[in-house]
């Protein structure tokens, strides 16, 4: 079994579930809507996850990369993924996972973002 295929088969055996207590979950989820993903431009649905696309201003990279660090440590069954485009446009996040990882980010972050749309031409294509 080859490296991918080993993290492949990593990632759906785990269970989408967070580290964090109920209260220091609710807390958390609260921060980073407030903060981050009320400021959401797009959201796309993918297969596995949810993708989406944030200002490019110096404000949402350091909110981001605190957001990714923190998911790190609480919520392992994320692959997580930041896109920067050129020319300090958007930043795109992607988060992705086992089945469930798509209710999950729902419940966490209600109402962050417009109508969900279909993968955009313009969203960056990353390598999986």
């Amino acid at each position: 079994m080859g490296v991918a295929a080993n993290d492949e088969a990593k990632m759906t055996a785990q269970p989408v579930s967070c580290r964090l207590d109920a209260a220091e979950l609710a807390a958390r989820s609260a921060t980073f809507r407030e903060e981050l993903f009320r400021h959401v431009l797009e959201r796309e649905e993918l297969p596995d996850g949810v993708r989406f696309r944030f200002p490019g201003a110096a404000e949402f990279q350091d909110k981001l990369l605190a957001f990714v660090a923190a998911e790190r440590t609480c919520c392992a069954f994320f692959r997580i993924e930041l896109a920067f485009e050129a020319s300090l446009g958007p930043i795109w996040l992607t988060l992705t996972g086992p089945a469930g990882v798509k209710a999950f980010v729902r419940q966490r972050f209600e109402g962050y973002a417009a109508e969900p749309r279909l993968p955009a031409e313009r969203a960056p294509h990353l390598s999986r």
